[in-house]
């Protein structure tokens, strides 16, 4: 990753949509739950955290996101401390869970589960790219039960 890049590319950046035709056809139910979204993340760049979570804040229908939560897996690096805390005061829909030690990125998935504030909770590393229209929270129900396969769904 090039953190000196990552730096000069605008958080809130537009971005094309990618999806296959077919995918943009698709219909999805209109009374979806709404879900969590949690970021798990470890001394990245603050840039990473908060492109990430804006995007997925911008690029999904807000209906469906109760909350972006974004879990600290006790990072060090001192731009993930008061800088990011102050940056995501304006969002309510962003939340921030630190852990009080590192435990990886499993457990670390696990515990930040714990966090959720939704039944459906869907959990992503930093390194997801979301495109414009590209994933849908719910494009991988299945449609005999209803029930999450897997998500999200992303390009």
């Amino acid at each position: 990753m090039n953190k000196y890049l990552s730096d000069r590319t605008p958080l809130n950046r537009d971005t094309e949509d990618g999806r296959h035709p077919t995918c943009r056809e698709r219909l999805y139910k209109k009374n979806l739950p709404a879900a969590s979204v949690v970021l798990v993340f470890y001394n990245e760049a603050l840039s990473v955290v908060l492109r990430t979570a804006l995007t997925v804040l911008k690029e999904s229908d807000p209906r469906l996101i109760h909350e972006v939560l974004l879990y600290d897996d006790c990072s060090t690096n001192d731009e993930l401390k008061a800088p990011l805390e102050r940056h995501i005061a304006k969002y309510p829909k962003i939340r921030l869970v630190r852990a009080a030690e590192r435990g990886g990125l499993v457990r670390a998935r696990l515990y930040s589960s714990r966090e959720a504030r939704e039944k459906f909770c869907s959990s992503w590393t930093l390194t997801v790219n979301l495109l414009q229209g590209g994933w849908n929270l719910y494009s991988s129900l299945s449609p005999r039960t209803g029930l999450l396969l897997r998500c999200p769904l992303w390009m």
